[in-house]
């Protein structure tokens, strides 16, 4: 009953879109899938109703892995998934209610992006809830 229990207290992650994001000169967010003028990118999902779920807030984690298979991060903090410590490259707390949930998280490099795929997973429990990707041109 334990490990039923333990299975249903897994958020999911529903319609994970991954875009990237440019700047107008007036300040206006344009989306570009052009590798040059991205300058962050952005990822919007909604976590699915679960009522086995205590209410408040839960940690996300989220890694974006580039086109050469690297993860984007310039931290060395870590969190577990299945016994093992992965690095990620942000980390979101969101305050849960037990219903549909629309979470937006936002990652500037620093520096520009490169041409290729990237690929956005998003942890929770030390679980893939969700993933998505963007092929910059």
């Amino acid at each position: 009953m334990s490990s039923k229990v333990a299975a249903g207290s897994v958020l999911k992650a529903i319609n994970v879109v991954t875009e990237g994001i440019r700047y107008r000169s007036t300040g206006k967010e344009v989306l570009t899938n052009r590798a040059k003028q991205v300058l962050k990118i952005r990822t919007k999902f909604i976590l699915a109703e679960n009522k086995v779920i205590d209410l408040g807030p839960v940690d996300l984690y989220i890694r974006v892995i580039g086109p050469d298979g690297a993860l984007m991060s310039s931290s060395s903090e870590t969190f577990k998934a299945k016994g093992d410590a992965l690095n990620f490259t942000l980390m979101q707390t969101v305050e849960y209610t037990n219903s549909d949930t629309p979470v937006e998280v936002s990652w500037a490099k620093g520096s520009d992006f490169s041409k290729g795929k990237y690929t956005v997973e998003i942890y929770h429990a030390g679980t893939v809830v969700g993933k998505s990707g963007i092929e910059l041109k």
